[in-house]
């Protein structure tokens, strides 16, 4: 496989990897996983491994800020309406 330099055609698991990263996996358990060397994975998808957290991380204040605001008090019938 290509290094980060390689089309992304050329690397498929680029996706899965940085999701994978994204959600806290090592290096380990990504490469067990993917049924690839740890060696291999970390030269084939360096930058998927490093960007992984950091793009979950950026989409955190966003899903946080999409929720409904939560009603303090006591509850009222439509609540539990759905």
């Amino acid at each position: 496989m290509g290094g980060i330099d390689a089309p992304l055609e050329n690397r498929p698991l680029s996706s899965r990897v940085e999701a994978q990263a994204g959600f806290g996996l090592s290096t380990a358990d990504i490469a067990c996983v993917l049924a690839t060397d740890e060696q291999d994975l970390k030269a084939t998808y360096a930058h998927e491994l490093e960007s992984g957290a950091i793009k979950a991380n950026a989409r955190l204040p966003k899903a946080s800020t999409a929720t409904r605001p939560v009603k303090v008090g006591r509850p009222s019938l439509q609540q539990f309406s759905g």
